[in-house]
């Protein structure tokens, strides 16, 4: 005989189907969130290395300038390699939202100190890998 409410008895009712269904929608919510937060946490660590590569090859073309007598640019870069260095610092140690909020205020403040920064720490990152890249050769 069916049950009053129109199953069998050994058939899930409704309510167990969707309850079942809710659960496994938490369950897979909840792993693709692990999932994208460790994601963001290995994308984070490999971003502090590469910073700080760039930091310490934006030091050394200080130092050339500072060699060369142009302390004006070698000051500038000198900066510049510093900021990138303490960005990679906090990039390892905070999260990340965080880092990028500081980033944003940085540039709002100081936009010109934000973008000659920005231009010399890629002006020494392309210097680090074409130095790398002949080195591989």
């Amino acid at each position: 005989m069916a049950a009053r409410d129109g199953s069998t008895g050994s058939e899930p009712t409704f309510k167990e189907i969707k309850d079942d269904l809710r659960r496994e929608g938490q369950r897979l919510t909840a792993d693709m969130k692990e999932d994208a937060r460790r994601f963001a946490q290995d994308r984070q660590a490999a971003a502090a290395g590469l910073l700080t590569d760039v930091g310490g090859a934006a030091s050394v073309a200080a130092e050339e300038m500072r060699r060369r007598g142009r302390e004006r640019v070698a000051d500038y870069t000198g900066y510049a390699a510093r900021q990138v260095e303490h960005l990679a610092e906090e990039l390892s140690h905070r999260e990340l939202g965080e880092v990028m909020d500081e980033i944003d205020d940085f540039a709002r403040r100081r936009p010109a100190l934000f973008f000659g920064a920005t231009f010399l720490a890629g002006f020494a990152a392309m210097r680090f890998l074409k130095s790398r890249g002949n080195g591989a050769s």
